[in-house]
């Protein structure tokens, strides 16, 4: 493959053979550009004939301030939001201290024995979930051990999960290569490396809770970044993994113009098949992977306008014609069983080996 894609840097070699599985990848779309950034390039995308893994071909060299664009997702003032002045907040506020304290685990000395109860049983929906953890939904590790436990967020940004975390008695820790987000982070009080993974020097075995929250699809290597997070889990440590899904109604229905493939920040996208294949070849004693609903009116309103206008733009919030359907109608595929989520989640459970599995892709 010749066609350019610079976009800041050389290229890697063009690959038709997927990293995961050994596939042949055909040609899935040719001549995208970048419609969020502005970088200059044309970019090819591969579906993998195997697993459906796409990726870019070639692999473009961005800079890091071009593949980690600074994305301001809260207020500098503090996390979460105050928005104590909504209408039945008290409500909201005490169904949330019933499932963190009842699903979760939490002791939080606000709750009584019924307050467990009643969140026992609240917990049990993942919409409620989903509220309840500000957005985190399988992402939110439960109760932390005696000694505190370590969360680490690979990709934290501005740190709004962990200073949560941090308040209901983890230890935290972020990775964050965007100066910007890291600044923020620090200032809410949470510690930050300001490096990529592999550039962190973090000792092995030293985390319970790994979250990688939409990271994934940015690296160049998925397979030797996971081994990494492997080695930083404790035995009985957990991953928990949140990516695109490049099999979603949102790639369905709009094609080239899905704002989920986001070249040349996004070189790979990931399928449930895609995911259980590359956590295969890692030691983790449990995978489970589940399609996730929660985004697809944000990625509906940006695939409008990109198929409309070309472009979108991150801070985008208007609500395009058609939207409610689209949400209607991806939940009820995925009340029929169908993985057509926006986006899919991961959790894995590390077994009792300390080394990621060195097979060869299955």
């Amino acid at each position: 493959m010749t066609r350019t894609a610079e976009a800041g840097g050389r290229a890697v070699p063009a690959t038709a053979r997927c990293r995961i599985c050994g596939g042949s990848g055909g040609v899935l779309y040719r001549d995208l550009c970048d419609v969020r950034g502005g970088l200059e390039g044309a970019f090819t995308m591969r579906r993998c004939r195997g697993c459906g893994l796409l990726w870019l071909d070639p692999q473009p060299q961005l800079a890091r301030a071009q593949k980690f664009p600074y994305e301001r997702t809260q207020p500098q003032s503090g996390f979460p939001r105050s928005d104590s002045k909504r209408p039945l907040a008290f409500l909201r506020d005490r169904v949330r201290r019933m499932v963190l304290c009842g699903f979760y685990g939490y002791p939080l000395a606000e709750c009584k024995d019924v307050d467990r109860l009643l969140g026992k049983i609240l917990g049990q929906s993942a919409w409620l979930r989903q509220k309840a953890t500000w957005g985190c939904g399988r992402l939110f590790p439960p109760s932390p051990p005696a000694d505190g436990g370590l969360v680490i967020d690979v990709g934290c940004g501005e740190g709004g999960a962990l200073v949560i975390l941090k308040s209901l008695g983890w230890r935290v820790l972020g990775i964050e290569p965007q100066p910007q987000g890291a600044a923020t982070a620090r200032h809410r009080g949470v510690e930050v490396v300001e490096k990529a993974l592999d550039e962190a020097g973090l000792p092995e075995a030293c985390a319970d809770w790994v979250i990688v929250n939409n990271v994934l699809e940015h690296v160049c290597d998925p397979a030797a970044f996971l081994g990494s997070v492997f080695r930083l889990l404790k035995p009985a440590g957990t991953l928990a993994l949140r990516v695109p899904n490049a099999s979603s109604l949102g790639h369905r229905w709009f094609g080239r113009s899905c704002y989920h493939l986001d070249p040349p920040r996004h070189l790979f996208g990931f399928t449930l098949r895609s995911l259980r294949l590359l956590s295969a070849r890692l030691a983790f004693a449990r995978v489970d992977c589940y399609s996730l609903s929660k985004a697809a009116g944000s990625i509906f309103d940006h695939s409008v306008c990109i198929r409309r206008d070309g472009h979108t733009d991150f801070s985008c919030a208007r609500h395009e014609r058609g939207r409610a359907g689209f949400i209607v109608l991806e939940n009820l595929a995925s009340l029929w069983g169908l993985p057509w989520g926006e986006e899919i989640e991961v959790i894995a459970k590390k077994g009792g080996t300390d080394e990621p599995g060195t097979g060869e892709p299955g």
